[in-house]
């Protein structure tokens, strides 16, 4: 093997290795013309190459400097010189202290996602830049990525691009690209283009995500075949990352995404929630570069498994700790070179002597091995390529076989979509079937029970009618017995009065007969005393028809305020909107107390409010008191006392009944399904029921519907206030006003008084 020179071309001197590859190593050396470090990538060919394989690596060299040549792009790096040197190209570039994406991985292990998002916005806009200068790359891979110490991501190795306007380079094993990177397209048929370099960079993203190819397997031949006939393995740490592999890893390149299309895909995974900083491996101009961890340098025993078909070259400012450099001759033709003045000359040639030799028998060695190396990997590109071209015509026929398959899986997904389309229709109509029997049956139920509530009501009324009309027969017998005593005390009175007339007159028809000629008028008597019976008799007459008249009219009132009790609450609270009343409605309520058959009660711990200004105080005959709204109309129902304010619909209504049922909620849930279902409540949108913290249990159903083309809110509780008495509360008002109106109710809820 050729030792390097210590000084290339008088300006370049090599100071010390940065890695080593396949084709070559890269040095990184000092411009003494410009005093600024390069790197230096030395294309290393073995003497027994013959000339049309060093005619393809000179044209390689010159082909990725003048591709980079074209490009001045912060995430390109920069070519400054070609030349031939010991018959070897060399090639001079800018100096990036960095490390590859590829060392990266392999150090570090998979990226996160945002970052990998990050460092393929960078790569994507230089192979936007590159394409747009008429540059393919064509060997997109994490080896010819660079995260470079000051934040840049680089781009690097040219030396398979292919330039606009120039010939071909397509010896077998120089220009195949790295198989596990390779768009499926170049290796079927030797299609190059922007669509393969953006297969490269998804599958480059895809192993800094994931930490491997997505066609990565033990060999050359086995990677060829599966990017062939499979596809990509799914990722599995992906993340925001996964819509960007799918776009991009499309094997035909007529649907892949293209760069507008990848920007965007890669800027939403960055800017997914939750949001990260960027990191510093993105532009970031200005900034200095932070200290990194140096990695030891690429010896040849690391490097690719000879399997591969092309080996990484090794990446242009590779940020290694500096390996021995390999001295060569201190003079070489044509160049400057300082000799050392400090050693004995005889020494210093003896030295020079054993160090020839040692480096002629080290040169021998190498050559011969990279020889046997070439030739194998020569011969594996060349069955690659045949393997690559049965594989193509493999593909065509199971692309066409996928394509029958697929054709009758569709039709048999088609079918069984439809059986199972049909199948849920039948259930659905089965469950629909169920649904309306369900609610035939709780209609039956509510049917039945309300026929037992009114039957309990009538046999409550008739009882109250019965004992009516028993207390008005016993007044009628009463005003009998006293009519027929005051008929015999008349008489008696008229009898006595007969004969006080018969005695006096006895008494004057004696004293006439005795001449004495005195008359005594004795008729006074008999005008008053028939008078004052007759009064008495009117009196009695009065007072029995008083008696009647307050039986009926107290019969009256309990039938209206008793015997219409519902048989349970919240059951029987207010019905459904705002029924139209079935009596007259009194023009407001009345602010004065009515009688209170058993008085009203106000729970330990609550305290009656003050009386607002406009309401009034209303006891009601039943026995509860409550405040309502001054001039709000006043009209019963059966049981339900209904209070409505003229003009905007509000409503309040209170039911009662001695039979309370347990559980508020669960009698709320049951009313709502019957109700809702028999369609009381047109687009009914259920609010909440649930309990609340009042009197001694109370549960809140609120809801809103539609009525007459007026959203309509309102909100039913149902309490019960002891174990033989509750109430039933209805408040409905406009949507649109309910939070105005919602202080109002709170005040019915905290003034309301039960029967005591």
């Amino acid at each position: 093997m050729t030792a390097a020179p210590s000084i290339l071309a008088d300006r370049y001197r090599l100071l010390d290795q940065l890695g080593v590859g396949g084709m070559g190593r890269v040095w990184r050396a000092r411009d003494e013309t410009l005093h600024r470090d390069v790197a230096v990538k030395q294309i290393v060919l073995p003497p027994e190459l013959l000339d049309d394989a060093r005619d393809v690596a000179m044209e390689r060299t010159l082909r990725e400097a003048r591709a980079a040549a074209r490009l001045s792009h912060p995430n390109v790096v920069r070519v400054y010189d070609v030349l031939a040197a010991e018959g070897q190209p060399w090639l001079v570039m800018e100096y990036v202290p960095s490390r590859s994406l590829d060392q990266v991985i392999r150090a570090d292990g998979p990226l996160e996602p945002k970052r990998v998002a990050e460092i393929g916005l960078a790569v994507l806009d230089a192979l936007q830049a590159a394409h747009r200068a008429g540059v393919d790359h064509r060997d997109i891979k994490p080896g010819n990525v660079l995260l470079a110490d000051d934040g840049r991501v680089v781009l690097t190795d040219f030396g398979i691009a292919r330039v606009e306007g120039e010939g071909h380079v397509t010896r077998t094993g120089l220009v195949l690209g790295s198989p596990e990177y390779i768009a499926p397209e170049r290796a079927r048929e030797g299609i190059a283009g922007p669509a393969s370099d953006l297969w490269s960079l998804g599958a480059t993203l895809y192993a800094a995500v994931e930490g491997r190819s997505p066609f990565g397997r033990r060999s050359a031949m086995e990677t060829l075949t599966a990017l062939a006939s499979e596809e990509a393995d799914p990722p599995q740490r992906a993340g925001e990352m996964a819509p960007v592999l799918r776009a991009l890893l499309r094997k035909d390149p007529r649907v892949r995404a293209g760069f507008a299309e990848t920007a965007k895909l890669l800027q939403d995974a960055i800017t997914s929630k939750p949001a990260r900083k960027r990191r510093s491996w993105l532009p970031s101009w200005g900034r200095s570069a932070g200290p990194v961890a140096t990695p030891a340098p690429e010896v040849p025993s690391q490097r690719r498994a000879p399997e591969q078909v092309d080996r990484p070259e090794p990446a242009v400012g590779f940020a290694a700790a500096p390996a021995p450099v390999t001295k060569a001759d201190p003079v070489v033709r044509g160049r400057a070179v300082v000799e050392s003045t400090l050693v004995d000359a005889e020494a210093l040639a003896a030295a020079d002597a054993e160090r020839a030799a040692e480096a002629e028998r080290a040169a021998e060695a190498e050559r011969a091995a990279e020889a046997a190396r070439l030739a194998e990997e020569a011969e594996r590109a060349a069955e690659a390529e045949r393997i690559a071209a049965a594989e193509r015509a493999a593909e065509a026929e199971r692309a066409a076989e996928a394509e029958r398959a697929a054709a009758a899986k569709r039709a048999a997904e088609q079918a069984e979509a439809e059986r199972i389309a049909q199948a849920e229709r039948a259930a659905e109509a089965e469950r629909e079937q169920e649904r309306a029997a369900e609610a035939e049956r709780e209609q039956e139920r509510a049917e039945e029970q309300e026929r037992a509530e009114e039957a309990e009501r009538a046999a409550k009324a008739a009882r109250v009618a019965a004992e009516a009309e028993a207390a008005i027969a016993a007044a009628r017998e009463e005003r009998a017995a006293r009519e027929a005593a005051e008929r015999a005390e008349q008489e008696r009175r008229e009898r006595e009065e007969r004969e006080e007339r018969e005695r006096t007159e006895r008494a004057q028809a004696a004293q006439r007969r005795a001449a004495v000629g005195t008359v005594v008028e004795s008729g006074g008597s008999r005008g008053t005393r028939p008078g004052i019976l007759a009064g008495a008799g009117v009196a009695v007459l009065v007072v029995v028809a008083l008696v009647v008249w307050l039986v009926s009219a107290g019969g009256g009132e309990d039938k209206d305020g008793g015997a219409a009790q519902p048989g349970s609450l919240p059951s029987s609270a207010a019905g459904p909107g705002s029924p139209a009343p079935s009596q007259a409605a009194s023009p407001q309520a009345s602010p004065e107390p009515s009688q209170e058959p058993g008085g009203n009660s106000v729970p330990a711990g609550r305290q009656l409010p003050t009386l607002p200004g406009g309401w009034v105080d209303y006891h009601d005959p039943t026995g509860f008191s409550v405040y309502v709204p001054a001039g709000w109309s006043r009209s019963k129902e059966g049981s339900i006392v209904y209070f409505r304010e003229p003009g905007t619909g509000r409503i309040l209504g209170i039911d009662q009944t001695d039979k309370p049922r347990p559980d508020p909620v669960a009698d709320w849930q049951a009313q709502a399904k019957s109700r809702v279902n028999g369609g009381d409540f047109p687009g009914y949108t259920e609010i909440h029921i649930q309990p609340v913290d009042y009197f001694v249990k109370a549960a809140d159903w609120e809801f809103t519907f539609t009525r007459n083309g007026v959203r309509k809110h309102v909100n039913n509780r149902g309490v019960v206030t002891s174990p033989t008495q509750a109430y039933g509360f209805y408040w409905e008002t406009a949507d649109a006003e309910w939070a105005a109106s919602r202080d109002a109710l709170q005040i019915v809820f905290d003034s309301f008084r039960p029967r005591a």
